[in-house]
């Protein structure tokens, strides 16, 4: 069993890294280089071991990164694999599922915020009913009605401020804007959990 977490040249991937190590100590993380991405991602596609994917922050736009939207498309109808986006990763996920991206009102880069999560979010992610994630991002998958839907129309979860959705989930895939292995974010090894449960 085994955890590939993808680099998009990024100094938070160590950080990310570092997190997973001390939470995930059973299972082997290999870290996949940029220049590797699309060729082992499609290479896991094709293989039949449950396997957990993860896809960094980095810098640019999603578009910056058209080769992997189809890859993502069918990971996505993978049963065997398990996707998870952390910032850059959040928004090609949401690219992938036709979502829209769009710059943020106020960029933030390294500050931390609260939200409530909803009863049925904070259940099913086994996390407390209120959180505090530190981001760092200036673009975001943009709250909106038809973002909403398609999530809706592909039974994936999420929960939203007024401006953004900055997390969602199903079964075999789970999302977040902000940077869950940040000193800034409470309960870093939480966020990994519904991932490493797909493992066992």
């Amino acid at each position: 069993m085994n955890i590939y977490l993808c680099d998009f040249r990024d100094s938070f991937t160590l950080n990310i890294l570092t997190t997973l190590s001390d939470a995930s100590s059973d299972f082997k993380i290999n870290l996949v280089e940029f220049n590797d991405i699309k060729k082992k991602l499609e290479s896991l596609i094709n293989t039949q071991e449950k396997t957990i994917i993860i896809l960094g922050p980095g810098p640019g736009h999603p578009n910056d990164y058209e080769f992997l939207k189809y890859t993502i498309e069918k990971i996505l109808r993978c049963p065997h694999l398990f996707l998870m986006g952390i910032c850059l990763g959040h928004q090609l996920i949401a690219s992938a599922l036709g979502l829209k991206i769009g710059p943020c009102d106020i960029p933030v880069h390294g500050q931390a915020f609260s939200y409530k999560l909803s009863d049925k979010v904070s259940k099913d992610l086994q996390l407390p009913s209120s959180i505090t994630v530190q981001r760092y991002n200036s673009l975001c998958v943009l709250n909106e009605a038809q973002n909403q839907v398609l999530l809706e129309k592909n039974d994936i979860e999420f929960s939203k401020t007024n401006e953004d959705i900055f997390l969602f989930y199903k079964e075999n895939l789970i999302s977040y804007q902000f940077h869950p292995e940040s000193i800034g974010t409470n309960f870093p090894k939480v966020f990994f959990k519904k991932a490493k449960s797909f493992l066992l």
